[in-house]
C-alpha cells in the first residue's frame, strides 16, 4: 500500500527556500536579530497553568463564560492600572484581596476549586503564597496530578483550541482594563469570540495578537514579565514519573513467500549471468552490472529474513541498495568501457588500501581476513603497479551522479534520511534509540528505548532493487524477473 505524502503542512517547500553557499536559509533569515523567538510550551504555558486546569474540567462554552467573568473582575479591580495579564507572574504581584477577586469566577465552581488546589503545592509557582492562603495547607492527590496533566496535554500545542481560548483571555483581559484598543470590526470578533466571524481567520488573529502583546509591558529595561518556567518543568519531572508505551512493529504476513520470491529471482539471475558470459577475461561491465544486482538481492533477502528490517540496520541497508541502484544507473547511462573499468579499479584500490592499513597495525580487526584482502586486491593485476585513488571513483558525488543518470528521484526519496543512520546524525539517533515520554507534565521529552522497532524497510529495498534489475535488463537483455511479493 502506498503511503501518501502529508498534505496541509506549514513547512516551506524546498523550491521556496533560498540557498546560500552550503545552507538552505530559513524563511525568517532576513529578519536577523530583529525577532526574539520564544516557545509557547517552554516559556509561556506554565505561566497560565491555572487556566489550563480550567480547560481540563470545562468544555469550551463553559470555560469561555468563566474567562469572560475573569476579565470583568479584572476590569472592576484594575481599570487603567498596569496589571497586565491573568498570568501567575502578574497574579504574584498583586495583593491577596485582588488575587481572590480575579480567581473568584473559577473557584465558584466546586470541581474547578478542587482541581486548582494543586497549585498551592507547586514550589515553582510565583503566586504559590496566594494559592496557599486561599486553600490552606493541602496535599495533592493522584486525581489532582491527572487533571493538571490533562490540562497541560490540551495546551501543549500553541494552536490547540484550549491554548487559543487561553490566549484569547489574555487579549480581552487587556481590553477590560483598557490597556489595548483595536479598530472595529476586529474588536467585535475578539469580544464575541467564538460566535462571530470565521474561526479559521479569528483563531490565528487571536494567537498573533497575543504574541504581539507579550512585550508590551517590558519597557526600556527589558525586565522579565513572565514566570521562570524551567523550575516548573523541573519540578514536574521530579514529582511525576515518565510514561512510555512499547512501540510494536507491524509483522509482515507471508514472509516465507517473499523470501522464496527473492531467492527465485536470485536463481534466475544466476542462469542469466551464465548465459551472458562470453569469455573468462576481466569484464568490468558484466561483473559490475551483475555484481550490483546480486548484492542488492542478497541484501533484500537479509532484510526479508532478519528482524533488522525493523531496526536502524535496515535503514543502512536501504541506503546501500539505493547507492547501488544510482551507481548502476550512472554506469548504464554512460556505458563507456573506460568508466566501467574506472569503477572496478577504484574498488580494487580501496581493497588494497584496506589491506595496507590493516597490515600496518598490530591489532587486526577480527572481521578482516588479511590473506583474502590481499588476494582480492591482486585479483586483476598486482596492485603494486596501480595508483590508489583516494577521491570519488566517478569524480562526482552521488547526488551529481543521480542527476547525470536521470535518477535524482531515487536520491531524494531514499538517500538523504537513510544517510543519517550511516553517519550517526541526531535525527537518526533520535528515531532509533529514543521514544517520547507520554507524560504531558514532562513536555513530551525523550527517553531511551534502544532497539526500538521501526517501520520495515523491506518494501523499499525490493522496489529499489527492482530498479537495479531494470538497468541490468537494459544492459544484458532479456531479464524480466522482478520481486513481486513486496508489500
Amino acid at each position: 500500500m502506498k503511503k501518501k505524502a502529508k498534505k496541509g503542512s506549514q513547512a516551506t517547500p524546498l523550491d521556496k527556500r533560498r540557498r546560500q553557499g552550503s545552507k538552505l536559509r530559513s524563511p525568517f533569515h532576513q529578519l536577523g536579530d530583529k525577532v526574539a523567538w520564544s516557545s509557547w510550551k517552554d516559556d509561556h504555558l506554565p505561566d497560565v497553568i491555572w487556566l489550563a486546569i480550567i480547560c481540563a474540567v470545562r468544555d469550551q462554552k463553559e470555560r469561555i463564560e468563566i474567562f469572560r467573568e475573569i476579565a470583568e473582575a479584572a476590569r472592576k479591580e484594575f481599570l487603567g492600572e498596569d496589571h497586565a495579564s491573568p498570568t501567575h507572574y502578574f497574579l504574584s504581584k498583586i495583593s491577596f484581596d485582588s488575587f481572590r477577586k480575579i480567581v473568584a469566577p473559577a473557584i465558584a465552581h466546586d470541581d474547578i476549586r478542587e482541581s486548582l488546589k494543586i497549585l498551592a503545592t507547586v514550589d515553582a509557582m510565583p503566586d504559590r503564597g496566594h494559592w496557599r492562603e486561599l486553600f490552606g495547607d493541602v496535599a495533592a492527590k493522584d486525581e489532582d496530578w491527572q487533571t493538571l496533566a490533562k490540562g497541560v496535554a490540551l495546551c501543549l500545542d500553541h494552536q490547540s483550541q484550549e491554548s487559543t481560548d487561553i490566549r484569547w483571555l489574555k487579549i480581552i483581559y487587556l481590553f477590560a482594563i483598557e490597556k489595548m484598543v483595536v479598530p472595529e470590526p476586529m474588536a467585535e470578533r475578539f469580544l464575541q469570540y467564538p460566535y462571530v466571524g470565521d474561526m479559521r481567520q479569528v483563531r490565528p488573529m487571536i494567537r498573533s495578537a497575543e504574541m504581539a502583546t507579550r512585550s508590551m509591558f517590558k519597557g526600556e529595561t527589558d525586565e522579565r514579565v513572565t514566570m521562570e518556567c524551567e523550575p516548573f518543568w523541573a519540578e514536574m519531572l521530579a514529582c511525576t514519573r515518565c510514561i512510555t508505551k512499547p512501540e510494536d512493529a507491524k509483522t509482515e504476513e507471508d514472509d516465507d513467500a517473499l523470501k522464496e520470491d527473492i531467492y527465485s529471482t536470485i536463481t534466475e539471475l544466476y542462469e542469466h549471468f551464465y548465459s551472458s558470459v562470453q569469455n573468462t577475461n576481466v569484464d568490468a561491465r558484466l561483473d559490475s552490472a551483475f555484481g550490483i544486482s546480486f548484492y542488492s538481492l542478497s541484501l533484500c533477502l537479509e532484510m526479508a529474513s532478519l528482524p533488522s528490517r525493523h531496526l536502524a540496520t535496515g535503514r543502512v541497508v536501504l541506503r546501500t541498495i539505493t547507492e547501488l541502484a544510482i551507481t548502476l544507473s550512472f554506469l548504464r547511462a554512460k556505458d563507456d568501457d573506460a568508466i566501467w573499468m574506472q569503477h572496478r579499479q577504484y574498488g580494487s584500490g580501496q581493497t588494497a588500501l584496506a589491506f595496507l592499513k590493516s597490515s600496518a597495525g598490530e591489532d587486526v580487526p577480527s572481521h578482516i581476513d588479511l590473506e583474502k584482502l590481499e588476494v582480492l586486491a591482486n585479483e586483476d593485476v598486482w596492485f603494486e603497479t596501480r595508483d590508489i585513488d583516494l577521491g570519488s571513483w566517478s569524480k562526482m558525488n552521488l547526488r551529481d551522479m543521480s542527476i547525470a543518470a536521470g535518477r535524482k528521484d531515487l536520491y531524494d526519496r531514499y538517500y538523504d534520511w537513510t544517510s543519517g543512520f550511516v553517519h550517526g546524525h541526531w535525527g537518526a539517533i533520535r528515531d532509533a534509540t529514543f521514544t517520547t515520554c507520554l507524560n504531558p507534565l514532562h513536555r513530551l521529552h525523550r527517553v531511551p528505548q534502544p532497539m526500538k522497532p521501526l517501520p520495515s524497510v523491506v518494501t523499499e529495498c525490493c522496489k529499489v532493487t527492482n530498479q537495479s534489475l531494470e538497468m541490468l535488463n537494459a544492459l544484458y537483455p532479456s531479464f524480466k524477473r522482478r520481486i513481486t511479493k513486496h508489500y
